[in-house]
């Protein structure tokens, strides 16, 4: 097996190269640098029976039922283009570690199949405009498995104009 023999300066140039590749990894997973949407949802409205959307914000005016197939696809969509903004890990630094105060954008989709499949998005910066938000997700699969998603950044307009457009009142 033959040794590499590298003077001085070539080790340099290695360790500072694997040190940038590491940090370029760091970013990624930190940051969500190049990870492009979080499409959360692998399905389509075509699957689905009804959306039961809640926010803890209006709680007090009740959930939002959708029905209707276009609605539905209209919702799946907006939550699928959230930009994945990488690793929730990074809020630690931002909130700390016993953050409270999160406002809960609940999507629950029951599908034809009988199914409960839910998307939360949280919100621990305060005012925020809807049509750019930065939240935390999750999603808690139909055996009751919660898979937490990270951070992303996009608009809660689709939700909230249903949210109103089917309040039970």
């Amino acid at each position: 097996m033959k040794h590499l023999n590298l003077d001085r300066r070539q080790r340099w140039l290695m360790i500072g190269g694997g040190t940038l590749a590491a940090a370029l990894l760091l970013c990624v997973w930190l940051f969500g640098w190049g990870c492009g949407s979080i499409n959360a949802i692998d399905f389509s409205a075509d699957e689905v029976d009804h959306v039961r959307l809640s926010c803890a914000q209006l709680y007090n005016q009740g959930g939002a039922v959708v029905k209707d197939p276009e609605e539905i696809q209209a919702l799946i969509d907006s939550a699928n283009a959230f930009q994945d903004t990488g690793s929730n890990v990074k809020n630690i630094f931002r909130y700390g570690v016993f953050a409270g105060g999160s406002m809960l954008h609940e999507y629950a989709f029951f599908l034809s199949n009988g199914d409960e499949f839910i998307v939360t998005f949280s919100s621990n910066e305060g005012e925020q405009p809807v049509s750019d938000m930065k939240l935390t997700y999750w999603v808690t699969l139909p055996n009751g498995e919660r898979r937490t998603g990270g951070t992303c950044r996009g608009s809660l307009e689709v939700f909230y104009a249903l949210h109103k457009k089917y309040l039970p009142y």
